[in-house]
Formats: structure tokens, sequence, C-alpha cells
């Protein structure tokens, strides 16, 4: 049967950490180790983003994470997320895409606050 692809189900937050790359935002990307960057932004100004570590790894074994807060970070539906979660950190000037499914093995916390799960 063919017909029009399903659509994708809404974000439950979608962020930007110096998607328009001005002179203070390079800044706060720095090389972490030799196989990484981080990001920091204390003050949270872009969109509410404060932190991103990216580490490279054996085959299906990257790390990525994303912290925030403050007014600027809209507080997503959290609790009970429906599984399996599809988690992605995206580069929009090149458009290269970090993604991470998790299920039911995967998660750590799917609580009102916070969901936390690892790749198993």
């Amino acid at each position: 049967m063919t017909g029009p692809a399903p659509e994708a189900p809404e974000p439950a937050l979608a962020r930007g950490a110096g998607t328009t790359v001005v002179p203070a935002d390079a800044l706060k990307w720095a090389p972490s180790g030799s196989t990484g960057f981080k990001y920091k932004d204390a003050a949270g100004t872009s969109d509410g983003i404060t932190g991103i570590k990216v580490k490279s790894g054996a085959a299906n074994k990257a790390k990525a994470l994303v912290k925030g807060k403050g007014g600027d970070l809209d507080d997503p539906v959290l609790g009970n997320l429906t599984l399996p979660v599809t988690a992605q950190l995206i580069n929009q000037p090149s458009n290269v895409c970090f993604e991470g499914v998790f299920d039911t093995q995967d998660v750590i916390k799917n609580e009102a606050t916070q969901f936390k799960a690892k790749a198993q």
C-alpha cells in the first residue's frame, strides 16, 4: 500500500544552542579531551541551554548530554512518556543529526521532572 508517510510526532522540546553562530556563541564551544566538545553558557542565553557535552566512542557508544534551566526553557510534558522515546541533537548549519532511541530496558527515570535513559 502506498500513500503519504505518517506524520512524525511533535517534539516535546526543541531548542538551540548557538545555532546562529556569532563570536560570543563560538567562544562557548570548546574541545573536551581528544574525543569530544562541550558548550557552556551559565546564563542560558541561547533558549535556556546551559551545557552540552558530546563525545565520540566505539560503534553505537557515543554520548550526548544537554542541560538547561530558566524561563527561556519551556517545560516539556514529562512523566510517563510513551516509549520508545527518540532524542535528537541536530547541528543545524551542517544538518548532522545524532539520534538515540530509548525503550523500556534503557530508561532510568521517566518522571514528571526528568527523563533519563542510557542505551544498553
